[in-house]
């Protein structure tokens, strides 16, 4: 049999900030919520499926959320999350996921939002069964100039500078996948609500998948992944300077990586972070 064999490693990174020029994550509100599932699932032969979307938005804004034009001092931030898997006819199928959403202040090591998946399909060739699966997150975060001594714990915030500058920043990440052999693990997490920000807003996803071991007349064989996977970034940014209303900096960034075929194995991460403080 001709195959093609494919290895992908990949690590992409956005690193973003200036001196006191940065997102300001909004603060939690005074009730906070969280959502926590965890689920297995180990199927012999047959199907799996599962779907979860979620949309997190925390503003500091006295009209209330999604309601321009943020007046001065005011933000707003938007999470969303959804996932897609739909594992038909398979074999050996196993399918696990955890997920934490959580609408309270974070501090650096903690998340708004983090998930973990851990899948393993084999298509059953009887029935030319196949997976398909997609995941994404996104982080929109908006503000209009504020007062540095109102954002940051640190006392020498402001003699940096008097404003923390206006921002509209969005971050988006995210795979797919449509396979008929694959062992593969995701994670997702990010922050950006927080009672001071003298710490970055994070987000960063990671993908990491491979073969699976299949029995034959002749024993058990390592099989690659079959089929087609990809990994994406797009980030863009916008910032002002002081109690300017006009952005001064502008950054666009977009990345995808696919492959396709026979392939041996496909790692990649993706980092973003933007702070006064970067670490």
């Amino acid at each position: 049999m001709n195959a093609r064999f494919i290895v992908v490693v990949l690590v992409a990174m956005a690193l973003l900030a200036g001196c006191a020029m940065a997102a300001t994550p909004p603060k939690a509100t005074f009730e906070t919520q969280g959502v926590k599932t965890s689920e297995s699932i180990s199927v012999l032969k047959g199907s799996v499926s599962s779907s979860e979307s979620m949309v997190m938005t925390v503003a500091e804004n006295a009209d209330g959320v999604n309601a321009p034009p943020l007046e001065f001092g005011e933000k707003q931030s938007t999470n969303v999350y959804t996932e897609s898997t739909d594992a038909k006819n398979g074999v050996n199928i196993e399918y696990s996921k955890t997920f934490n959403a959580d609408t309270g202040n974070k501090v650096l090591g903690t998340w708004n939002l983090a998930t973990h998946r851990s899948i393993q399909y084999e298509t059953n060739t009887a029935k030319d069964g196949r997976m398909t699966s997609s995941e994404k997150i996104v982080m929109d975060v908006a503000g209009a100039t504020g007062n540095s001594d109102t954002e940051y714990l640190c006392p020498f915030a402001e003699a940096k500078s008097e404003y923390t500058p206006a921002f509209c920043n969005i971050v988006q990440m995210g795979s797919n996948m449509d396979v008929t052999y694959v062992n593969v693990v995701t994670d997702a997490a990010k922050r950006d609500i927080q009672a001071v920000s003298d710490f970055p807003l994070e987000a960063q996803y990671s993908i990491n998948a491979k073969g699976v071991l299949i029995e034959t007349a002749g024993g058990l064989v390592q099989q690659p992944a079959t089929g087609s996977i990809s990994a994406f970034m797009d980030v863009h940014t916008q910032e002002a300077r002081g109690d300017g209303t006009l952005p001064e900096a502008d950054f666009v960034y977009k990345e995808s990586t696919a492959a396709s075929g026979y392939i041996n194995s496909f790692v990649k991460s993706m980092y973003y972070q933007d702070g006064a403080l970067r670490i």
